[in-house]
Parts: structure tokens; C-alpha cells; sequence
């Protein structure tokens, strides 16, 4: 997409209106990649060998699938009622909002009273997502995404996080104001 906006006149191939393409010439040996992205749909590389699967390829790309579920406090069995899920492997459903692609998007805010989210579009199969909130350490975990329905009953347990606090004085005793703090 950049060299796109980099280089004029530069084309990626797309599919029309019935799903076919015309790709190449490519250079190299086989086995060669070829990779099809279209936002909504989960990122598919084809493995592609003339003499083995011939002129003409066909390609299934897979839409993402919902997964819902609740994040709770771990030590109060309380809902945790703002959050942030990030991972890449969320799929894109919009084209211009930062999304699981942008390793600056900081994910996903959800705010809910009980706790619930619902994320529309995740990769089928092994998915893993990243949930965090503001007092909490961050949790990884892995979900088994169906492909064709819902997951459903996802429970998060976030543990929260060592909190310190104290004041910030020069060497004559007087304060720092805006000091950056950062503890790792």
C-alpha cells in the first residue's frame, strides 16, 4: 500500500466483480506467493506452482468470525468495566479506522457496566487477543474461534497491577513538576 501511494501509475491487482484476477508476470521459481487482502476477510496466501495446480487458481478467503465474552477482576470477581482488546488476529472490517494492522491503534476500547464485549470479526482457529485496563497488567490469551457461529462465554480474569506512589523533589527538597513517570 505504500509504494501505491509512492510510485505513480503503480497497480496491485485486484479481483472484479465476479472474484477473478490476472496476476504477473512473476518472477523467480516456484513455489510462488501470492497473497489476496480485502478488508472484512482474513489475509490468505496461496502457495502457487504451475505445474502442480495449473493456470488457474481458486482462492477461499474467509471472513472473520464474533467472539463475545466478559473481563472480570480477577481478586473481587468483579466486572472490569474499561478495556482495551488488541491482537493481529482481529480482522479489518473498516477501511480507515485503526485496526489490528496498526501497531499504533492501541487496539480496541470497549466500555460496558457488566464487563461484556463482543469483538464482530476474528480470525478463525487459534486466535490470540490482548486484553488491558488502566490498573491491571495486561493478559494475553488463546481462543479456539469457530469458523461458521459465534464463540461465545470468553472469560477474561485480569489481575490487577503493584500501584506505587510517592513525590518527586530536586536536591534542595523542592518539587519536580512534570516529571514523566514510567514503571516497568
Amino acid at each position: 500500500p505504500l509504494m501505491m501511494q509512492a510510485v505513480k501509475g503503480f497497480d496491485i491487482p485486484k479481483t472484479d466483480v465476479d472474484g477473478r484476477f490476472f496476476a504477473g508476470a512473476i518472477a523467480g521459481k516456484p513455489d510462488y506467493s501470492i497473497d489476496f487482502r480485502k478488508t472484512g476477510f482474513v489475509d490468505t496466501e496461496f502457495k502457487w506452482n504451475p505445474e502442480r495446480d495449473g493456470a488457474e487458481i481458486t482462492v477461499v478467503m474467509k471472513r472473520g468470525s464474533v467472539v463475545e465474552g466478559i473481563v472480570m477482576d480477577e481478586n473481587k470477581a468483579e466486572p472490569v468495566t474499561s478495556f482495551t482488546v488488541s491482537g493481529s488476529d482481529r480482522v479489518d472490517t473498516e477501511t480507515e479506522v485503526p485496526a489490528s494492522r496498526n501497531p499504533f491503534s492501541g487496539g480496541l476500547l470497549v466500555e460496558d457496566p457488566g464487563g461484556k464485549f463482543r469483538l464482530d470479526s476474528v480470525k478463525p482457529g487459534s486466535a490470540s487477543l490482548t486484553f488491558s485496563a488502566p490498573g491491571y497488567l495486561p493478559r494475553t490469551i488463546q481462543v479456539q474461534v469457530k469458523e461458521d457461529s459465534p464463540t461465545r462465554g470468553v472469560i477474561v480474569k485480569l489481575s490487577p497491577g503493584g500501584i506505587v506512589k510517592g513525590r518527586v523533589v530536586d536536591e534542595r527538597g523542592q518539587p519536580v513538576a512534570q516529571a514523566q513517570v514510567m514503571a516497568t
